[in-house]
């Protein structure tokens, strides 16, 4: 009896080689576009969250008000000067003004500049008087406030910081600012002055005061002093971050007692009707 010799069908062999090799290269490459799709998706994970990070940075920087920082004089306009000790108001308003400026740039609020160097707004006086106020409607600002230094031309020695002011919002934030300037103890706290004949504040359309940050002939200790007017500036926009956080929180608990009132008339007005139909 013959034995039957199984025949070996090559074909076979070579087309299952060839399905097995087609296998093991599309899993290598199932593998890559698997580590493709989760790099990628890792990538769209840290780009949602740094976009939610750059989102929730612009809402804490959102602004919270508009302030005016009008640095008296300037340029050819000098102000009150001492020469012997190289003293000029129109600079020193501007190095306080700029601490201030700073200041409440680092706290939310914008703030626009009547003058960042050392020039003339105007060559007319009152040209330049009437420039500095405007802006406030321009910018559609909330606050104005000028900076300058006081002189006396009498004999009596005279020191201390002052602010005029007119009406009750600007006596208020002159009050917040003279709290702060009091903490560094450098001189007498003249109190608030009548501002109402001081053309900014009178022509102003917004709360303003006008900041005397002491006599130029008796406070030239701080007033000379490039730290310590930087400090001064300081305190004076913490005043004035004071007053618009006090500000805005009284506005909103207004509103929110608004709407109070609103609802409650509109119920008593519904029970009324009810009571009616029965």
């Amino acid at each position: 009896m013959k034995r039957k010799h199984r025949k070996i069908r090559f074909g076979r062999i070579i087309f299952t080689l060839i399905v097995v090799v087609a296998i093991v290269i599309g899993a290598i490459k199932g593998g890559g576009l698997l580590l493709h799709l989760i790099l990628n998706r890792n990538e769209v994970i840290e780009i949602t969250n740094d976009t939610s990070q750059e989102t929730t940075q612009e809402t804490s920087e959102e602004t919270i008000a508009t302030v005016i920082i009008d640095p008296g004089h300037g340029g050819d306009d000098t102000g009150y000067t001492i020469e012997s000790l190289d003293l000029y108001e129109s600079q020193i308003n501007l190095k306080a003004a700029q601490a201030v400026s700073s200041y409440l740039k680092e706290n939310n609020v914008e703030v626009i500049m009547t003058r960042d160097s050392d020039t003339n707004i105007e060559t007319d006086e009152d040209s330049d008087l009437a420039v500095r106020y405007q802006m406030s409607e321009t910018y559609n600002a909330d606050y104005f406030i000028s900076i300058h230094v006081n002189d006396y031309d009498s004999e009596d020695s005279i020191s201390g910081y002052e602010i005029y002011a007119s009406g009750e919002e600007s006596e208020n934030l002159a009050q917040a600012i003279l709290n702060q300037m009091d903490t560094l103890n450098y001189t007498d706290n003249l109190g608030i002055v009548d501002g109402s004949g001081i053309i900014v504040i009178a022509n102003n359309t917004v709360p303003s005061i006008l900041i005397e940050l002491g006599y130029i002939q008796t406070d030239y200790d701080y007033l000379g002093d490039d730290e310590k007017l930087t400090a001064l500036g300081q305190t004076i926009g913490k005043g004035i971050v004071n007053q618009i956080n006090s500000s805005n929180k009284s506005s909103e608990e207004l509103s929110e007692d608004s709407v109070d009132e609103i609802t409650e008339d509109t119920t008593e007005t519904s029970e009324e009707e009810a009571t009616e139909n029965e």
